[in-house]
């Protein structure tokens, strides 16, 4: 039976997520990073017991003597001090006594036992006193690291538990071997005040949910509603103030209920105000969105702050939205391709995410472009080298910027950024060669409406439309275009909500939308 070190430790022994239910341990971390962003470091439940060396008396902390703490506490301390500051390491040799100890024997042969043999001497090799002293320091720093760890995870492990309690975060169980999930279980389940034992395997028992084991017979994977997740994570996303406050109580969210009235509150960023052209430096995802698109519409799609407020919690419809990352770009891609003349304009192929990719590294290999990046061994930014791209690949992260790992899948760059510039220089725009049809779209017909896109263009084109809106149009587009709908109202509404991305549209959404872009007769 596995650990909880192994069960955290190996992500791909979990249960899947499926039929719109997730495991309980990816949602910690998608929690954890909606708390903390890039602070948080998917170790959070790997994280060791603090060091304790010191006694606190009358207010007043002192340490603890050296021979009170126990010769495995003291490996660790070397194992630290050794990994953060090697050169402040000397060992001396400490002479310690064994006694000797008789072998089993028969009562013959303990006749002929000789008299008990003396101690032997041991010698071990130990810190001095003043390596002692620079490892307590260490483990001082290291213990306030730890503490944050351990406050990031209770946090993250809070905010699931309040959420379920209270009714906001829907959960159900599935059996160890797989199989059909559970109906949504009780929120009084959750009202406890240890939960620290469920979190460990992630696994509750139904016959009896407060049982003090983490796993065994009757023992089943928890799994949370894939959409009351996304609301909590917008929901955590934005407040500001402590976490730990945060999570203790869910009163306050943000009411989805409406969310018609939500979108009514919330106002779509304007791309114009981030003016990516103007940036020095672009990521990676940017760099990328750039060289297949080729226009800065769809590059500040990438633009995490951008996304950001693109995302805003009052914005019902956010799931339908590709997240900054390089799967949100695949993801674009995928959508873009079903998009078959539904703006009037010539379908167009699109240079896949991989010719992006290869093209991206073919450049970087010949030093026609150049890379900078956090090396993650040392901490310090640097120029990434020509050559070291060889064996660099980007992660496709879901939900955080990317990083490079090499061909062993280890972390070795963070934080890259992109000289605009000579990316911009490197793959100059086309406007003969527009690879979006949906920026056609954007601009004012001078033609007599004619059809919906054309009310649409009146209005200001595509890029105008609420986060609602433009999830309905979208779907439209999934169907075929306006040509495809049902003529019946009941039948273009289910068409729609079929197609739709994210949260459904409700019928009157869908109807403010026809009455707003109908075609003029």
């Amino acid at each position: 039976m596995a650990t909880d070190k192994e069960f955290w430790c190996d992500e791909r022994e979990w249960p899947d997520d499926a039929y719109g239910y997730v495991f309980l341990a990816r949602a910690l971390h998608i929690v954890g990073i909606g708390l903390y962003g890039e602070a948080w470091t998917r170790q959070e439940p790997l994280t060791p017991p603090l060091f304790d060396l010191w006694n606190e008396v009358a207010g007043r902390k002192g340490l603890k003597y050296r021979s009170s703490i126990g010769a495995s506490t003291e490996i660790e301390l070397l194992k630290l001090l050794r990994k953060h500051a090697p050169d402040k390491v000397e060992l001396e040799d400490e002479e310690v006594l064994e006694p000797a100890t008789k072998p089993l024997v028969t009562a013959e042969a303990f006749k002929r036992y000789a008299a008990p043999r003396g101690s032997s001497r041991i010698v071990n090799k130990v810190m001095t006193a003043q390596t002692y002293r620079a490892a307590v320091e260490v483990a001082e720093e290291e213990n306030v690291r730890r503490q944050a760890a351990q406050e990031r995870l209770a946090a993250a492990q809070n905010a699931l538990k309040a959420a379920m309690r209270d009714g906001k975060l829907k959960y159900v169980l599935l059996p160890l071997v797989g199989g059909r999930f559970s109906e949504p279980k009780p929120p009084e389940w959750w009202n406890r005040k240890e939960h620290d034992r469920i979190f460990a395997w992630c696994q509750m028992n139904p016959l009896n949910p407060f049982a003090t084991g983490v796993g065994g017979d009757n023992f089943q994977h928890v799994f949370v509603d894939q959409d009351d997740l996304d609301y909590l994570i917008r929901a955590l996303n934005f407040p500001k103030g402590d976490p730990l406050m945060l999570a203790s109580s869910f009163d306050d969210l943000p009411d989805f209920s409406d969310p018609e009235r939500a979108q009514d509150e919330w106002v779509q960023p304007d791309p114009a105000d981030f003016a990516v052209m103007e940036m020095d430096d672009w990521t990676i995802e940017m760099v990328l969105a750039w060289i297949i698109w080729r226009d800065a519409t769809e590059v500040v799609r990438f633009n995490r702050d951008y996304h950001k407020l693109l995302t805003s919690p009052f914005e019902a419809q956010f799931s339908s939205i590709a997240p900054p990352t390089l799967k949100g770009i695949q993801e674009q891609l995928d959508w873009y391709s079903n998009l078959k003349d539904g703006f009037g304009t010539p379908d167009r192929s699109y240079l896949t995410y991989n010719s992006a990719l290869k093209e991206l590294k073919s450049a970087l290999r010949n030093e026609l472009i150049v890379a900078d990046g956090m090396d993650l061994h040392s901490m310090k930014s640097r120029k990434i080298g020509s050559d070291e791209w060889k064996r660099l690949n980007p992660v496709v992260g879901d939900g955080q910027a990317a990083i490079l790992v090499n061909n062993f899948d280890m972390p070795i760059f963070g934080d890259i950024l992109f000289e605009r510039q000579q990316v911009v220089e490197k793959w100059p725009a086309d406007d003969t060669l527009r690879t979006n049809a949906l920026h056609d779209a954007d601009a004012p017909s001078s033609q007599p409406p004619q059809t919906m896109i054309d009310r649409i263009r009146e209005e200001g084109g595509v890029a105008k439309l609420s986060g609602g809106e433009r999830q309905i149009w979208d779907a439209i587009q999934a169907i075929g275009g306006e040509s495809s709908l049902p003529a019946r109202r009941a039948d273009y509404i289910e068409a729609i909500r079929k197609a739709a991305r994210g949260t459904l549209p409700s019928d009157s959404s869908i109807d403010r939308f026809f009455g707003r872009f109908k075609p003029k007769t």
